[in-house]
C-alpha cells in the first residue's frame, strides 16, 4: 500500500533543442504514448513529442502522446483515480514525479528498471549518461526513477578570512558541514575580536548528515555515531555564539557578493543560475575556492527540492525531486516506446526554443528552467553546449542589465575574447560533475527535530539524542 502513495508526486520539468538519434522500437505505422505530469510540464512534453512525431513521419509512422495533466489543486483527485486504475491493473505509460520516498520504488514490480531499458534499446547505452549520478539514484542494484539533469550543493570561504583557515578550507576536495563548523569555530576561538561580527553563513543540514549514518537498502541506521555527535555539540556551540553587531549599509547588487563576505564565514552555492560564482574566479573575489558539499564518506550531494503535500487518507506525504523533475515508466506499460521518448525529452528540456510556462515568453531569469538555469543535463552530450549557451546568456543579458559584467568576474563582452574562460569553466565543471555522488533520501522533521531541539535547550545530551533519533529512525526505516 506505501507504495502506492509514490503514485502522488509528480514535478517541474522544462522546454529544451538538439535531436537525438533514437532507434526505431518497432515498425507499426502508430504508436500512441500516454503520460501522467503536472501542467507545468505539458509544453517541453508537446515539443518532444513534435520532435519524435517528425522523426517517425520520415518512415511513414505516427507518434503521438495521451498527455494527462492537471493543477496543482486537483492533485489529490487525480491521486485518487490513479490508485484505484493501479488496483485495476491499469496505468499510464510514463510518470513524471515531484518527490519520491526512493526506497519504497524498489522491487514494488510497478516500475520499468532503466538499466534494463537502456541495455535493451541499442541507440542507448550507459556511457551516453552520468553513471555516477545513475549509482545514486540506484536502491537494490535498480534505476526505478530516472532523473533528468542534477546539480550540487556547493560552499565557499569568505576571501576576508586570515589566509591560515582560507588554506584549511582549500586542502579538501569536498567538504562535510561537520568540518566547517570546526573551521568556523576555530576561527571564533583565535580571532574572536577581529572576526565575532561574522556568522557561520552555511546551513546546518541535518537531514543530509543524518543520511550519513542510515543504510536504506538494509534498513538500518547508526546514527549514535561519535561523528553525528560531535556535529551536534558543534550545532549547539554555533548557535550559542553572540555575534556582534555590525552596521552594514546596503550598497547596492554591483557590491552585494562583498558585503556578504564581511558578513559570513561561508556561502552556499546550489540553484540554477547561482552557480555562475561557483564557475569563475572574479579578479577580486569574495568568496573563493568554492566546492561540493559532501557526506561522511566523501561523496558529493546531490541537491533536491523537498516535497511535501497532503493526500487524503494517507495524510503528509514526503518527497523530493530534482530541478528538471524525473519520471517513472510503468513496467505494464510500452515501456520501450517510453524510453525512447524519454530521449527527446532530454533534448527537449535543454532546447532554444523553452517558454515559461505562465507569460509564454523566454524567461531569462527563471533558475528552474531547462535552457535558462545552469542544472547539467543527464545526458553527457548535452552538456558543453548547455552550459556554454547559459553563459554568454547570463554574461550578455543579465550581467549587462545590472552593469556588473566586468566588476564580478572579469569575462570581457566579445564572445571570442570571453571563449577561454568559459573554457575553462566548464572543464571545472565537468571536474565536479564526474565526483561520486550520494543522493540522501528525505527523512521527515518528526522523526529528529524534537530531540534535537531539546538537546539545544541543553535538556538532554548530545549522546541521548543520537540514540533517540536512532531508535525512531530504525523503527521507521522498518515500516
Amino acid at each position: 500500500m506505501r507504495i502506492i502513495i509514490l503514485l502522488a508526486t509528480f514535478m517541474l520539468l522544462t522546454a529544451c533543442s538538439e535531436q537525438p538519434q533514437a532507434e526505431q522500437i518497432e515498425t507499426s505505422p502508430n504508436r500512441t504514448l500516454s503520460i501522467l505530469a503536472p501542467n507545468l510540464y505539458t509544453s517541453v512534453l508537446r515539443q518532444a513529442e513534435r520532435a519524435m512525431a517528425a522523426t517517425w513521419a520520415e518512415d511513414g509512422r505516427e507518434f503521438i502522446l495521451e498527455i494527462s495533466s492537471y493543477n496543482p489543486d486537483e492533485r489529490e483527485q487525480q491521486l485518487s483515480r490513479l490508485q484505484t486504475m493501479i488496483m485495476a491493473g491499469e496505468s499510464y505509460d510514463m510518470f513524471i514525479w515531484d518527490g519520491h520516498p526512493l526506497w519504497v520504488h524498489s522491487n514494488s514490480g510497478f516500475f520499468a528498471d532503466f538499466y534494463k531499458l537502456i541495455e535493451q534499446n541499442p541507440a542507448t547505452e550507459l556511457e551516453d549518461f552520468y553513471t555516477n549520478v545513475l549509482e545514486a539514484w540506484t536502491f537494490d542494484e535498480g534505476l526505478y526513477i530516472f532523473s533528468l539533469s542534477f546539480e550540487l550543493i556547493y560552499v565557499g570561504i569568505s576571501a576576508e578570512l586570515p589566509q591560515s583557515f582560507i588554506d584549511r578550507f582549500t586542502q579538501h576536495n569536498t567538504i562535510t558541514t561537520r568540518q566547517l563548523m570546526e573551521i568556523y569555530l576555530d576561527l571564533q576561538r583565535e580571532y574572536w575580536e577581529e572576526f565575532g561580527h561574522m556568522a557561520f553563513g552555511s546551513g546546518f543540514y541535518t537531514q543530509e548528515t543524518l543520511s550519513s549514518f542510515i543504510n536504506f537498502e538494509g534498513s538500518r541506521a547508526v546514527i549514535n555515531d561519535f561523528r553525528f555527535v560531535e556535529y551536534l555539540e558543534n550545532m549547539r556551540l554555533i548557535s550559542n555564539i553572540e555575534i556582534e553587531e555590525v552596521e552594514f549599509r546596503y550598497r547596492g547588487y554591483n557590491y552585494m557578493m562583498e558585503d556578504f563576505a564581511m558578513q559570513y564565514a561561508f556561502l552556499e552555492r546550489s540553484t540554477g543560475i547561482s552557480q555562475i560564482s561557483v564557475l569563475f574566479d572574479p579578479p577580486t573575489p569574495a568568496f573563493i575556492n568554492f566546492i561540493p558539499l559532501a557526506d561522511e564518506r566523501g561523496r558529493a550531494i546531490l541537491r533536491q527540492n523537498q516535497i511535501h503535500y497532503y493526500i487524503r487518507g494517507w495524510g503528509w506525504i514526503y518527497g523530493q525531486s530534482p530541478s528538471w523533475g524525473s519520471l517513472s515508466i510503468s513496467a505494464s506499460g510500452d515501456s520501450a516506446l517510453a524510453w525512447e521518448f524519454t530521449q527527446y525529452l532530454i533534448s527537449a528540456m535543454v532546447s532554444h526554443d523553452a517558454r515559461h510556462v505562465v507569460v509564454g515568453v523566454p524567461h531569462h531569469y527563471h533558475r528552474q528552467f531547462g535552457n535558462h538555469s545552469l542544472m547539467t543535463p543527464i545526458k553527457r552530450r548535452y552538456t558543453e553546449p548547455h552550459v556554454r549557451r547559459i553563459f554568454y546568456r547570463y554574461f550578455e543579458d543579465i550581467m549587462t542589465a545590472y552593469g556588473a559584467k566586468r566588476r564580478f568576474y572579469g569575462i570581457p563582452a566579445s564572445p571570442v575574447e570571453a571563449r577561454p574562460a568559459f573554457d575553462e569553466a566548464i572543464v571545472r565543471l565537468e571536474v565536479f560533475n564526474d565526483m561520486p555522488m550520494v543522493l540522501k533520501p528525505y527523512i521527515p522533521a518528526s522523526l529528529y527535530w524534537d530531540p534535537i531541539e531539546e538537546f539545544m535547550l541543553g535538556l538532554i545530551s548530545a549522546w541521548q539524542v543520537a540514540e533517540e533519533i536512532n531508535n525512531r529512525i530504525g523503527l521507521w526505516l522498518i515500516e
